[in-house]
């Protein structure tokens, strides 16, 4: 079975995030940065790189790395950052990114597709809640958005600490963004 026919299965399943890796169900997840987590990886700050020069060529740069390593996997997790207050405005993130993440996803064919917003309050759920994926994740604990407010925006399955969530988050951190930063981002990459 793969990872993609399991979540369509009906199983009891669990989306661990732990510092060894990220499992679902019995299947590793791949992590794969999206362009923004990218670039904050490498200590850019994307937003000012874009207002300084007119053109996109870093941004399609780091798009083409995201699409690299996402391409690469069997089942991918995609952090998708950036789709929050503390690093974009909403038009920041819907003019220069949104587009971005959703050529990058709609380009992965048939593997297994999780996408974890990354982030606490404020993340911009509305905003990529209809991104192509099998899995819509996210740390309802610290973003305190519930499995109903993602449910009134998107169908299909979800991942997170809120029980009524198709697929339950575990995690040993009690913040999923901290354990990211813990990571340093280091195994996305």
């Amino acid at each position: 079975m793969t990872g993609k026919e399991l979540v369509t299965s009906g199983a009891n399943l669990t989306l661990s995030a732990k510092r060894s890796g990220w499992k679902l169900g019995g299947f590793d997840l791949t992590p794969v940065l999206n362009p923004f987590g990218l670039a904050m990886l490498r200590g850019l700050d994307l937003n000012q790189v874009l207002r300084d020069t007119p053109d996109t060529v870093l941004l399609d740069e780091l798009v083409a790395e995201t699409k690299g390593v996402a391409e690469g996997a069997e089942n991918v997790l995609y952090l998708l950052h950036g789709a929050n207050a503390a690093n974009t405005s909403p038009m920041q993130y819907g003019g220069y990114y949104l587009e971005r993440d959703r050529e990058i996803l709609s380009g992965l064919g048939d593997r297994l597709i999780v996408i974890f917003v990354v982030g606490d309050e404020d993340v911009y759920i509305d905003f990529v809640s209809d991104l192509p994926g099998d899995v819509f994740a996210w740390d309802s604990r610290t973003t305190g958005v519930t499995s109903a407010q993602v449910r009134e925006m998107r169908e299909g399955t979800q991942a997170s600490a809120d029980p009524n969530s198709e697929i339950l988050l575990e995690s040993d951190e009690p913040s999923i963004a901290r354990l990211l930063e813990m990571e340093n981002l280091g195994t996305a990459v």
